[in-house]
């Protein structure tokens, strides 16, 4: 399973154009088109749903411990969820569950890694992904999610698209 703090920038999956500069996906870009065919099972949820200290310790004991695999995006770096993150990390990394929490925006974040457990190889390639954007990255980052977890091969890295134009 997959964690994303999709509620914050991106498209919404409603098939509207993106404007030029609009870049990040959202859930609805992982869970519609060719991204959706990686997908064996995914679940998201926004950080604000998450926001006090008893629905982050719920989460975690009834979905987050149990999953295979955790990502989260995180607007506004550790300060902005630090409960969160701190519990995030000791948890999972206690039940052995990989994650990785990532910026949401297109800066890397090393305090952000400190809190994941991935290996920077692979925290570097997901965050390549979601800077990106597209349906192409959006499809690789669940391919590389599956090779993660030992299923298939490594995607390539992330392919930039075009700074400017419509999607």
């Amino acid at each position: 399973r997959t964690e994303d703090d999709a509620g914050h920038g991106g498209a919404s999956g409603s098939g509207r154009r993106r404007q030029a500069g609009e870049k990040p996906f959202s859930e609805g870009d992982l869970l519609t088109g060719p991204a959706s065919e990686h997908v064996p099972t995914l679940r998201l949820a926004q950080l604000g749903w998450l926001s006090h200290p008893f629905s982050v310790d719920r989460y975690l004991d009834q979905t987050a411990c149990r999953s295979k695999l955790v990502v989260a995006r995180i607007l506004g770096g550790a300060a902005y969820w630090s409960y969160g993150l701190e519990q995030f990390s000791i948890r999972l990394r206690a039940a052995g569950v990989p994650f990785a929490a990532l910026p949401g925006d297109d800066k890397p974040d090393e305090e952000l890694f400190g809190y994941s457990t991935v290996p920077h190889a692979d925290w570097d390639a997901l965050l390549g992904y979601c800077v990106e954007g597209g349906p192409e990255n959006a499809a690789n980052l669940l391919r590389l999610t599956s090779h993660m977890l030992g299923r298939g091969a490594r995607p390539p890295a992330a392919r930039p698209l075009l700074r400017a134009g419509l999607y």
